[in-house]
């Protein structure tokens, strides 16, 4: 059997066939055997995911017969965006539609020693749900979703791994990308 692994963070999911669920033990991540109709070459899938969960979907090869099978699997993402919070209830940096802004010690994509960074947050509310973005040299922007105050998802395909050091969230991605987040930049004062 082939796994496959969808992880969307805190989204909602669409793919393709029909599953049936089973949970991995004592994991938290939901197992999803994939099955169609009798004489079915495709069929949907429709869930939820909250928060750092998991799914795997299982794609049943005729292993058997040692004979092989093509698949697709297409995930799609609904809902809005959460919505920043207006410049009347959080005042803006002039001009942008950043509510704040910081320099934090970091190790930016394809850097190798700590250095300064400017960081920028959009609030989403005053429950310490923010998108902190730190501009890189020759990658664009590195977003770090904040939900509650914590850090959970981010833009990086390398996972997202956080550890707390007094009142910063220091957030790394992959082995060598390492932020230094302040909770007051994202909640505010």
């Amino acid at each position: 059997m082939k796994t496959i692994l969808a992880a969307i963070a805190a989204a909602p999911m669409l793919a393709q066939p029909v599953a049936s669920t089973a949970e991995a033990a004592g994991t938290g991540i939901r197992t999803e055997r994939v099955q169609f109709a009798t004489g079915a070459a495709s069929a949907v899938i429709k869930g939820q995911l909250q928060g750092d969960a998991d799914v795997d979907y299982l794609v049943r090869a005729a292993a058997r017969r040692k004979e092989s099978s093509n698949y697709t699997l297409t995930i799609g993402v609904t809902g809005k965006a959460l919505a920043p919070t207006p410049a009347s209830m959080d005042a803006l940096i002039q001009g942008t539609s950043h509510h704040a802004a910081a320099k934090i010690t970091c190790v930016p994509f394809l850097e190798t020693k700590p250095q300064q960074c400017e960081a920028f947050v959009i609030r989403r509310g005053f429950d310490g749900t923010a998108t902190v973005e730190i501009p890189q040299a020759d990658a664009g922007k590195r977003r770090i979703l904040f939900v509650q105050g914590k850090p959970v998802a981010s833009d990086a395909t390398d996972p997202l791994t956080v550890t707390r050091k007094g009142e910063l969230s220091v957030v790394t991605l992959g082995s060598d990308e390492r932020y230094e987040i302040p909770d007051v930049l994202v909640i505010g004062d």
